[in-house]
This record gives structure tokens, C-alpha cells and sequence, in this order.
């Protein structure tokens, strides 16, 4: 996992499998691969400012938001039609 120009970059590999076996079969699957998914946080946060733990398969963060970091918000109207 790294941070880099406010976007989030989280990476990892997924093994899992699974068997079942039965009086008339027997039933092996596999899934595995690897993964990247990119979060844009649009803000840098500071060095030592982000918090991660990984506890019973559940990745936790806590991401500071600096207090000079953009605070903009952009409303949009839904138009029904």
C-alpha cells in the first residue's frame, strides 16, 4: 500500500480455495490472482499521518486530512424527469 501524489494505491494477491467430496464426486474449485485499485483522496496527507491494521481479513485505515487541504464542495442538482 502506498500514497502517492493523493491517490491511494492499494495492491495484494487473493488465494482461496475450496473441496467438496461426496459418495459420487469430488469437487475442487481454486480462485487466485492479484489485485491494484487506485483511490484518489484529492489531498496528500502529511508523513506518519495514515494508520493501517489488518485484523481477521479486514484492512482498516485512518487517513489525517491536513488542515490546509482543499475543502471544497460541489453541490449537483438531480433533475427529475
Amino acid at each position: 500500500m502506498s500514497i502517492s501524489g493523493g491517490i491511494l494505491i492499494l495492491k495484494g494477491k487473493k488465494h482461496a480455495g475450496h473441496k467438496e467430496k461426496e459418495e459420487d464426486y469430488h469437487l475442487i474449485e481454486r480462485q487466485y490472482g492479484s489485485f491494484r485499485r487506485r483511490v484518489p483522496l484529492g489531498f496528500t496527507p502529511e508523513e506518519g499521518d495514515v494508520d493501517a491494521d489488518f485484523k481477521a481479513g479486514v484492512l482498516n485505515l485512518r487517513i489525517w486530512k491536513p488542515a490546509n487541504a482543499n475543502q471544497s464542495l460541489q453541490k449537483i442538482d438531480i433533475k427529475k424527469s
